[in-house]
């Protein structure tokens, strides 16, 4: 199945570029047609993920043509984009911005196409539609290989617990080539709603304008962005027209959360908190609106057509309240496998639509799933298990900001506060009762984060 396949020849409008350029859906099939109509179905393509009007365009005409797609940060570093190109050998890669480091192969629409190995015949499997990086916060990045089905069912279940419809109009606040971005734009795509491009900070007066412009409904963002929205007390005014926002990515601390809980209520916005996987094409769980307070701290329950389940270290299903196992989660939306190779893109389904997240939670009473920590993020000093995430909530209810990795035999701890080594040591000996020979402390200026705004742990 294609999202994209029931799209309307229509005038109604479906993109807004920053230049407030607009496209209507007959320019959309057009112009996204013509884009890629020299490239052959079936060929392998890297898509610089600008948030632009073009990309998106582009995006749809690859879709269309079943031509597979890997979406790529615009900001990748050369060397890294040479190693892609050699590993996976693609026919073209395509940016609605000049590349430096490729040979031009068309200009037309404000759209580049730069040709690589344009004549390598790659042997793709029939459902594969493209491949997303992961987020790479607890490892290297992986490449996870989507099938048409997987966005399709994700897509529509989305669009079934938010109500997205033709009425709506959303902002790009996030990436597009991270997953939650790009559900963003592939739910109101689906249903013939409207999208504004935006690529400045949230906290800009551009963005208020442009909510109230173009009488926008909803947009996303994850932690870090709702810190700045919260700081700023931005959802302390009204915009009439806003009529949900969403947030994943990673848990939003307690406090930040009542504040905007108290801000959304006041001005009639639902404020919806999501939990997902780039494994799982995009989102596993809500927590609806009317729970938001009641469950507060819970990433909900599954999505229409999913299921989570808990097991055990024996791979046991936990049917007990507040028993904490690894999630399961189990739709139509997990992935087809990962893919480190190009022989990797022949393969077929090998995760028959079971996914072992390696996030650990439990379940309450009422059936709402509250977070843990990571199954990876768990580490054993001298036979002891230490959960650093738990460390790291311990550390941030005493009033320190700090972030936690595996040492050898030890806890590294990394802060942008000069003076609270021995406050932190005494800190995590008194409450987690860890020896403070094996905690070492480290001053660092910026705590790193991904084009998605969560932790970089492996640029630690």
């Amino acid at each position: 199945m294609m999202i994209f396949d029931d799209l309307i020849d229509s005038e109604d409008i479906a993109l807004i570029s920053e230049d407030s350029t607009q496209y209507s859906y007959a320019d959309v099939i057009r112009i996204a047609s013509k884009m890629v109509s020299d490239i052959q179905a079936r060929s392998l393509v890297f898509l610089m993920c600008n948030n632009t009007a073009e990309t998106v365009l582009a995006y749809i005409g690859l879709l269309r043509k079943k031509i597979v797609i890997v979406l790529l940060d615009p900001e990748i570093k050369l060397t890294q984009y040479e190693a892609l190109i050699q590993l996976y050998k693609p026919n073209y890669t395509i940016s609605s911005k000049p590349l430096e480091f490729c040979d031009l192969f068309r200009n037309d629409h404000n759209f580049y196409i730069y040709s690589n190995f344009s004549n390598y015949k790659h042997k793709l499997h029939n459902d594969l539609a493209m491949m997303l990086t992961t987020s790479g916060t607890t490892g290297s990045s992986k490449y996870v290989r989507l099938s048409y089905d997987n966005i399709y069912h994700n897509t529509k279940d989305i669009v079934a617990y938010l109500g997205v419809s033709s009425r709506d109009t959303t902002i790009t606040t996030l990436p597009m080539q991270y997953t939650y971005g790009l559900s963003i734009i592939n739910t109101h795509l689906f249903k013939r709603a409207r999208i504004v491009f935006f690529n400045a900070s949230v906290i800009s007066k551009d963005f208020r304008e442009l909510l109230q412009q173009y009488q926008v409904t909803s947009f996303g963002g994850v932690p870090y962005m709702y810190e700045l929205l919260s700081k700023q007390k931005f959802l302390d005014k009204s915009v009439p027209s806003l009529r949900y926002i969403t947030q994943a990515g990673d848990k939003l601390s307690k406090g930040i959360k009542e504040k905007i809980l108290d801000s959304c209520a006041k001005n009639g916005i639902d404020f919806i908190t999501m939990y997902g996987l780039t494994e799982a094409t995009a989102r596993v769980s809500y927590l609806p609106w009317e729970y938001a307070r009641k469950k507060i701290g819970s990433i909900g329950v599954a999505i229409p057509n999913g299921a989570i389940e808990l097991v055990d270290k024996s791979d046991m299903i936990i049917t007990n309240s507040y028993v904490s196992g690894e999630i399961v989660y189990t739709g139509e939306n997990v992935m087809m496998g990962y893919a480190d190779s190009l022989e990797d893109l022949e393969k077929g389904d090998v995760m028959k639509g079971k996914l072992y997240t390696g996030d650990i939670a439990y379940c309450d009473e009422d059936g709402f799933y509250f977070m843990v920590g990571r199954k990876k993020r768990i580490v054993k000093l001298f036979g002891n298990r230490v959960n650093l995430d738990e460390i790291e909530k311990i550390l941030h209810q005493n009033d320190f900001f700090c972030v936690c990795t595996e040492g050898e035999n030890s806890i590294n701890i990394f802060t942008t506060e000069k003076g609270n080594e021995d406050r932190i040591k005494t800190c995590l000996h008194d409450t987690a009762n860890i020896n403070m020979k094996n905690i070492n402390v480290h001053y660092i200026n910026e705590i790193p984060k991904n084009a998605s705004g969560k932790i970089a742990y492996r640029l630690l």
